[in-house]
């Protein structure tokens, strides 16, 4: 049986629109969404994570997004995967996100 619509990747889809056609795959404990078949953000905790570039992370840093971060399993040493997250700002607002 198929799983329901993740009503969190429902909002992305459409917060996204402007961006152009965007798809989402699970993936291990969250999601990637993906554009011509390239991912561009990863989805984890009900947050959007970019990924960045040293300008866009400065920027995002700026308006308070967070890095995401991966704990490696043998260490639990924290690995920043270069994605940050979208302000809250732009979670309501279609034009600031894209």
């Amino acid at each position: 049986m198929a799983k329901a619509p993740d009503p969190f990747h429902e909002f992305v889809l459409e917060l996204l629109a402007g961006v152009g056609p965007i798809s989402i795959r699970r993936m291990f404990g969250g999601a990637g969404v993906y554009q011509d078949g390239v991912m561009f953000a990863l989805l984890a905790d009900d947050q959007i994570f970019l990924k960045v570039d040293p300008a866009l992370r400065a920027d995002l840093s700026a308006e308070g997004g967070t890095p995401f971060l991966y704990l490696r399993s043998s260490d639990a040493k924290p690995i920043d995967l270069g994605y940050v997250s979208l302000p809250s700002s732009a979670m309501d607002d279609p034009d600031e996100a894209t």
